[in-house]
């Protein structure tokens, strides 16, 4: 007797899902970097680094509607400055403040030039006191990835991550 073929369940995870976490991180990315009509002149450097990777495929996946190869996310990666696996983090990293409310789904102008001043700070604060992003990130309780991420404005700082480094800006003035 055949026995029927069962449907995988749906995890609970959205997580797993290494295609999706790029796709949000590289929405996320070109939503912070450029807007709507700029966006084709974010990539066409890359058109030409990878010739193999076409505009409107690359539009329909930021968009859901279409798959884009494991190849095609590394060099989309590569080309935006990241590692592979920095950026299915920052997708991760994403989905999760979105689910816990921290982030919200569309970027708000205001707060991201906050958010990128917030990591000015936090490089003259590294500057004057002569420490790397190693020893800001184990100040303020975090992996140095997540970070990194704060640092460069892809994902906004606590106002109690704010708080800390302000108060050790004190302490090391004394």
């Amino acid at each position: 007797m055949m026995r029927k073929k069962e449907s995988p369940e749906k995890r609970e995870e959205p997580f797993e899902d290494v295609a999706e976490c790029h796709r949000v991180a590289l929405k996320h990315y070109v939503d912070l970097h450029t807007e709507e009509k700029f966006r084709a002149d974010l990539f066409k450097p890359m058109k030409e680094k990878y010739p193999n990777i076409s505009l409107g495929n690359l539009k329909n996946f930021i968009k859901g509607k279409s798959p884009l190869s494991e190849k095609k996310r590394i060099q989309v990666a590569s080309f935006l400055g990241f590692r592979y696996e920095e950026f299915i983090a920052l997708g991760r990293k994403l989905m999760d403040l979105k689910e816990s409310g921290m982030l919200p789904d569309e970027p708000d102008a205001e707060a991201l030039s906050l958010n990128r001043a917030a990591g000015k700070i936090f490089q003259e604060f590294q500057d004057r006191h002569d420490l790397s992003d190693m020893n800001m990130a184990h100040v303020l309780g975090m992996d140095s990835m997540e970070y990194s991420f704060k640092k460069r404005g892809l994902i906004p700082f606590s106002f109690e991550e704010i708080e800390t480094a302000f108060q050790e800006a004190d302490e090391k003035a004394l």
